[in-house]
């Protein structure tokens, strides 16, 4: 559920975030992974900003949409140590209510920091329904393996 409620928050801008858990260190990388998208001046932020590993937090995004997404498919890829974990498509309108109209957008979701070792990676595409990108992102969390 983190992967998804993450991803769908619109995660577009490049971002790194640093949490710990027991004085280790996880760090979070947020990139466009498509220059091109439609869905543009996207921010966000999580709050509080300081979080603890395994801990749930509030993720605030903002983004403008130029015009009427009436639909279209979220793609979602994931792999853990390299090792593919998800792989699924999804219909837009599940995640947002369509139909989105044109103008300036803030949500905000709970998130959570999952307890991971290891590297988890993802890649989340967002299309309308001419299969124009309008959003795609590349996320990473990171927990190094404490010694």
């Amino acid at each position: 559920m983190f992967i998804i409620t993450l991803f769908i928050s619109f995660l577009c801008s490049t971002y790194s975030h640093t949490a710990t858990t027991n004085g280790q260190p996880s760090i979070m990388t947020v990139q466009i992974c498509n220059q091109s998208s439609i869905f543009q001046n996207v921010s966000y932020e999580f709050i509080p900003y300081n979080t603890t590993y395994e801990s749930k937090q509030l993720l605030s995004t903002t983004y403008h949409v130029p015009y009427v997404i009436n639909g279209g498919s979220v793609t979602l890829d994931c792999n853990f140590n390299g090792v593919p974990v998800v792989s699924q498509t999804t219909p837009l309108c599940e995640y947002l209510s369509c139909p989105v109209v044109p103008g300036t957008h803030s949500t905000k979701r709970d998130a959570e920091t999952p307890p991971v070792i290891g590297t988890l990676a993802c890649t989340m595409k967002l299309n309308d329904n001419y299969n124009n990108n309008l959003m795609c992102s590349y996320i990473t969390l990171s927990q190094p393996l404490r010694l």
